[in-house]
């Protein structure tokens, strides 16, 4: 009955898509693709201290492709927190920093056609922490023109900053 079911959703009925064991289909996968709270503590734990993507999957067992998906699901969570709670600071001094990384190949290795491509290369992420408690204020990533272009605008950091301070 029920593969009767998925079969006749098939050919244009007005059925309900049903798997094999009853479950309608986004049912299904919201019970099959759910990591266990454990499995993904240990993923963000070998992420954190440095472990690559591939040592991960290696050391929890997670596929890769499931670790890349927590990877973005935790960044939009961590985003969405840090915007709503990071506000009015009374921040008084603030210690900022620039970090190099490049993604696909240094420069110097880069294919001609590649060259020039947003988010090819070298890039660049300029910080702002609170000196004091070390929290991070605001955070911006970007190409660097010139050797001596400075952080980006202190706009950016106010922005973050949210206090009117001069």
């Amino acid at each position: 009955m029920r593969l009767a079911a998925v079969l006749s959703s098939r050919h244009g009925d007005k059925i309900a898509p049903t798997t094999l064991d009853g479950l309608t289909a986004q049912a299904y996968n919201e019970a099959m693709n759910t990591l266990p709270h454990e499995k993904r503590c240990a993923v963000i734990r070998c992420l954190v201290d440095g472990c690559s993507i591939r040592a991960t999957t290696r050391i929890t067992g997670v596929a890769k492709n499931t670790i890349q998906k927590l990877t973005r699901d935790l960044g939009k969570a961590v985003w969405e927190y840090h915007n709503n709670v990071v506000k009015r600071l009374t921040t008084q001094r603030a210690q900022c920093d620039e970090i190099w990384c490049f993604c696909y190949a240094k420069d110097k290795n880069l294919p001609d056609d590649m060259r020039g491509e947003p988010g090819v290369g070298s890039i660049w992420t300029w910080t702002a922490l609170d000196a004091d408690s070390k929290l991070m204020i605001s955070w911006q990533l970007g190409a660097r023109v010139t050797r001596l272009t400075p952080m980006p605008s202190w706009a950016t950091l106010r922005a973050g900053w949210r206090t009117g301070c001069n």
